[in-house]
């Protein structure tokens, strides 16, 4: 269980990090070919609001079902031990 939440941080991490390299990529190569325009960008685009947020939030929502199922078949086995 302790490996599940390690990737589960180590993936969360790793999102964070390839959204902010995308990020840099836009800064430096796209202000070069979209001569300075703003408007051409998308994950820092002005409108676009705090995308970092945005990921961590997304990631936050999403649930490993194998931990579910993991933590329903614990409780099953605990509970046909106790019969």
């Amino acid at each position: 269980m302790k490996e599940m939440d390690n990737h589960g941080k180590s993936q969360h991490e790793n999102y964070q990090r390839m959204y902010t390299a995308f990020m840099k990529y836009e800064d430096i190569a796209l202000e070069y070919f979209s001569d300075s325009d703003s408007n051409k960008r998308v994950l820092t685009h002005p409108n676009a609001g705090d995308v970092t947020q945005k990921v961590k939030d997304a990631h936050d929502q999403i649930k490993n079902p194998f931990t579910d199922a993991y933590i329903w078949i614990r409780g099953e086995q605990l509970d046909m031990k106790g019969m």
